[in-house]
């Protein structure tokens, strides 16, 4: 299966930070070094950005919105939440499919956040 861009430029990084490594560098060391390179790239590049992504998005929800979604998507869950935690009022329409279902899992999210929510399967 094809590589998504992230995760190229996650191996490109990884690839260069390894090479950086001086040869002299012990293996526990070494170790050492790349996790916490690991840890800093996933907070400054996946996590910080997916926090931006939240904030820009609730911006365009505005009280009365009708919110169509398909399936589940965490990161529009996150997005969903935040905006009710900010006091908008919107609803939500869930349409869902077989084999995973997976809408269920977040009307019912959702609805225990407070969010109005309607659920639709479609074969």
């Amino acid at each position: 299966r094809p590589q998504s861009v992230g995760m190229g430029n996650a191996i490109k990084f990884l690839k260069l930070q390894i090479a950086n490594l001086p040869p002299t560098l012990p293996d526990h060391q070494a170790k050492q070094t790349l996790y916490s390179v690991i840890d800093t790239f996933i907070e400054q590049r996946i996590v910080f950005a997916g926090r931006v992504i939240t904030e820009l998005a609730v911006e365009k929800i505005v009280s009365g919105d009708v919110i169509l979604l398909y399936a589940r998507s965490a990161a529009v869950e996150r997005i969903l939440m935040s905006a009710k935690k900010e006091g908008k009022d919107f609803r939500v329409v869930v349409v869902d499919a077989r084999p995973l279902f997976d809408g269920k899992v977040l009307l019912r999210h959702l609805v225990a956040c407070g969010i109005h929510a309607t659920y639709i399967h479609i074969h």
